[in-house]
């Protein structure tokens, strides 16, 4: 351990990244060792599928526990595998997305990070995470790769006397199974929260902050506490108003679609924003002291992707499933949620019976016309990322659509009415 903790905070002046470095070798005389920097709130990134080569930094939203103290005095967060969906600090993003082609150009980026890979794995945090290097890449739900260009830290000299203290520390400690996490919490490089999980008031309700429960993947989804939210009777004339301290203390935790804990955040606050990095019914719950306890509270949102919900005839008789040949009916495709300006290639097709017939629709967009000049049943289709809606009508010569009589009621015997065929109307 003494080795590797002269190679970890060494006092000679560093040649190239000048910061806090994780060494990644078991043996000091290993030719092929290297230190890989620990990345931290700040670390530059960059997606290789941008149209052009943007710098955005990263933002760590998923702990507050672990920071990274620069010669400059600051503290930064730790960034770690739990950093999901869009951990970065610029609503613009990474510009333009090559894999999201509108036109002539591409769609605006909207990154949803999904794994982190090559993160510092001798190391997991309080929520589950790992420690990313610079040498970490993150895969984008969209097929982009994100890597760090760097790490974040201000440049960092550790001085002698930091040395001497972290020497002294790690002597009183030694241990084989402390790692080089902890070696750098003993020399103040890293500094996690001293206080542990502090006890604060009781959570009793949560939603979200637009009161949905259905997102699309990649949204970001912001969960608070009400007013109401920390007492259990919401209509209380003498409702329970939280201290700013005690709302800090708030702990969260996310359980994934099997229902496993996947993210647990402590003394984080009373809010917390996640991007899902998957489809599927995930369940958030906010406590104080004991996760599923008596004071605490949960709330199940539904992620998914966009798709086709409508499949709409558009008719002067909107009831009318019935038209005479050659007349034709516009057929329009809704989503379900979302913006509608996404729907191209849109694929149609009509059958009659089990046949499929050609040149009734002749377009793929979300609204086309169909043209019927054969009496029959048909069904007209619509598919679009794998789902497909249906809509039957029915193509025949005249028919009636009403009979009218002159009167309702008649007398025994000679009394008669009489009826004719409504006008069509």
């Amino acid at each position: 351990m003494f080795s590797k903790l002269k190679k970890l905070f060494t006092t000679a002046p560093p040649t190239t990244k000048e910061a806090t470095p994780i060494e990644d070798s078991e043996t000091e005389n290993d030719s092929s060792s290297t230190a890989k920097m620990l990345v931290c709130q700040g670390a530059t990134c960059q997606c290789d599928k941008s149209e052009t080569p943007i710098l955005i930094p990263l933002k760590v939203d998923s702990q507050s526990k672990y920071y990274i103290n620069d010669s400059a005095g600051s503290e930064k967060l730790i960034g770690n595998t739990m950093d999901l969906g869009q951990p970065f600090d610029i609503p613009t993003f990474f510009g333009k997305c090559t894999l999201q082609p509108m036109g002539s150009s591409f769609k605006p980026c909207m990154p949803a990070v999904t794994v982190w890979n090559d993160p510092y794995d001798n190391v997991e945090l309080g929520n589950g995470g790992k420690i990313l290097t610079e040498d970490s890449t993150a895969i984008c739900s969209f097929g982009g790769t994100i890597t760090i260009e760097h790490h974040g830290q201000s440049p960092a000299v550790i001085t002698q006397q930091q040395f001497a203290d972290a020497n002294s520390d790690a002597m009183a400690i030694l241990n084989p199974t402390v790692d080089q996490l902890q070696i750098a919490i003993i020399a103040g490089v890293v500094t996690p929260d001293e206080e542990g999980d502090q006890k604060g008031i009781a959570v009793y309700r949560i939603t979200t902050s637009d009161q949905q429960n259905k997102y699309l993947k990649g949204t970001t989804v912001t969960f608070i506490i009400p007013e109401n939210g920390w007492t259990k009777n919401p209509n209380s004339s003498t409702l329970k108003t939280p201290t700013p301290e005690e709302k800090a203390t708030t702990n969260w935790v996310v359980y994934n679609p099997d229902g496993e804990k996947f993210l647990s955040l402590i003394d984080h606050g009373d809010t917390y924003s996640i991007t899902f990095p998957d489809t599927g019914t995930y369940r958030v719950e906010a406590y104080n002291t004991i996760a599923g306890g008596s004071r605490s509270a949960d709330y199940q949102v539904t992620i998914k992707e966009q798709e086709l919900s409508k499949l709409t005839p558009v008719t002067k008789k909107p009831l009318l499933q019935r038209i005479r040949p050659n007349e034709s009916i516009t057929y329009t495709v809704a989503l379900d949620f979302g913006d509608d300006t996404i729907l191209q290639q849109v694929a149609w097709q009509v059958y009659k019976g089990t046949e499929q017939i050609t040149g009734i629709i002749t377009g793929n967009t979300k609204e086309e016309t169909a043209l019927f000049t054969d009496t029959g049943t048909y069904s007209v289709l619509a598919t679009w990322r794998g789902k497909t809606l249906q809509s039957k009508i029915s193509v025949g010569s005249n028919y009636v659509t009403a009979i009218q009589r002159d009167k309702s009621t008649m007398r025994l015997l000679n009394d008669h009415i009489s009826c004719s065929i409504a006008p069509k109307g």
